[in-house]
């Protein structure tokens, strides 16, 4: 929940989580990461994660839906991705993270569905940072996995209709990035 704008998430302390880095903080310290280690990701961190996609924004009352993958079925979804991808075995598009989270909606003509689920993954890649957590967020294996195996939306449990769209790993990392700062570039002012 914003505080203000100011406050990711109201100080809270639920469940042994508390999130409540300055927002800005934590977009700056939001990175990609690429080399996740084996330690996986508590529950109740995983469970704040979801709860901060599901307060995203959500366009035309299309709902988004989330899959959590990890143990055996991740590495069932390696393997698929390797073969989609033409890649050899033990290719590993989630950088060794030990949970995939995928958001999947109905398709919708204008790109809403899209949306809706970048919204809610911004807002996890967030709250991700602010508990510690690193992410990544992928999509090219995704897109080669649909384009091969039209099996895939039932293996994650999706009602027919419903398309997977973008996929968050999530993990511990040994090597943290530095948090940034970026330039404000390309914009135009029209008064």
């Amino acid at each position: 929940m914003l505080s203000s704008g100011r406050i990711l998430a109201r100080k809270t302390r639920r469940k042994g989580v508390t999130i409540a880095m300055n927002t800005m903080e934590a977009i700056k310290a939001r990175r990609s990461i690429r080399s996740f280690n084996a330690n996986p990701v508590e529950e109740e961190k995983l469970q704040a994660i979801l709860e901060a996609g599901a307060c995203a924004p959500n366009g035309a009352g299309l709902a988004v839906f989330y899959t959590v993958v990890s143990g055996d079925s991740l590495e069932a979804v390696k393997g698929k991705a390797a073969v989609a991808m033409k890649k050899e075995e033990g290719f590993d598009p989630f950088f060794g993270a030990q949970t995939a989270i995928f958001m999947s909606a109905a398709p919708h003509p204008l790109g809403i569905d899209v949306a809706n689920a970048a919204c809610s993954a911004e807002n996890m890649m967030i709250a991700a940072t602010d508990l510690g957590v690193g992410s990544i967020y992928l999509l090219g294996f995704l897109a080669g996995i649909l384009n091969s195996d039209e099996t895939f939306p039932s293996f994650l449990g999706l009602d027919e209709g419903q398309k997977p769209i973008l996929c968050l790993a999530i993990g511990y990392t040994d090597n943290p990035p530095a948090p940034r700062e970026v330039a404000i570039k390309n914009v135009v002012y029209l008064k």
